[in-house]
């Protein structure tokens, strides 16, 4: 769950790892990934970031690309949805949005308030009053002018899909597949049995490795910060090759 107030740095023109995302419809909230950027033969660059397959496509009846492609099928670049970019992601989502303006009006009230309690200038709450004041006003702006919060379009994904790992030897995959038979507590059933485990559950198969993930290409705008939000001014994402 986002802190409130981390949510008015989505609205900026440079977005950060992690942000609150979403589809335009239906309403639904998502983090955005690690930036990419494409480049052709002809060295013309595209800016990209990986998001999830499923925050993509929910299960409401009015997702696009629910709608196009069946489960085992993904969603290539060269599809009219992706060409015509139908799926529109938002940053932040619409949920965090319209969260975000109750939370800021029920602010600007508080502060407002304050600031008209304090009947003597010289009170030493008094300036930090009138600088919660004017950061709220500040943002009220921001706000109101119904900033632009289109942040990408869907150019591909994954769909619901599982595969082979070329990288792993059968043996390499078994050992991922194999997991202790642990009984945790805190799942146990008011009758004093527990659910299967993880263990039960795969039941000695070889698994195979799921696929959820979704490329976005950045709007005209925006832009995606290559940096992880940790501490003062991040980590920079170091840069691939091919």
């Amino acid at each position: 769950m986002y802190a409130l107030p981390y949510i008015l740095q989505c609205y900026g023109a440079i977005v950060e790892m992690g942000a609150s995302i979403g589809v335009e419809q239906p309403d639904n909230s998502g983090t955005v990934g690690t930036v990419i950027v494409l480049k052709d033969a002809a060295g013309n660059e595209t800016n990209c970031a990986l998001i999830n397959h499923h925050v993509v496509a929910t299960h409401d009846p009015k997702s696009v690309i629910n709608s196009a492609i069946s489960v085992g099928e993904y969603l290539g670049v060269n599809r009219d949805i992706s060409q015509s970019g139908l799926v529109k992601i938002k940053a932040p989502s619409n949920p965090d949005h319209m969260r975000f303006l109750r939370w800021k009006k029920m602010e600007k009230v508080d502060h407002d308030q304050v600031l008209a309690g304090l009947d003597n200038p010289y009170h030493p709450g008094n300036a930090r009053a009138q600088s919660r004041v004017a950061a709220t006003n500040r943002d009220s702006q921001v706000l109101d002018a119904d900033p632009n919060r289109l942040l990408s379009t869907v150019i591909a994904s994954s769909g619901y899909r599982a595969r082979e790992n070329d990288d792993y030897t059968p043996t390499e995959v078994q050992t991922l597949s194999t997991v202790d038979n642990v009984l945790d507590d805190a799942f146990k059933r008011k009758d004093g049995t527990f659910p299967p485990s993880l263990a039960d559950q795969i039941a000695g198969r070889t698994l195979k490795f799921a696929l959820d993930w979704a490329l976005i290409k950045v709007a005209t705008g925006r832009t995606m910060s290559d940096r992880v939000p940790i501490g003062g001014a991040g980590i920079k994402v170091p840069q691939g090759k091919g």
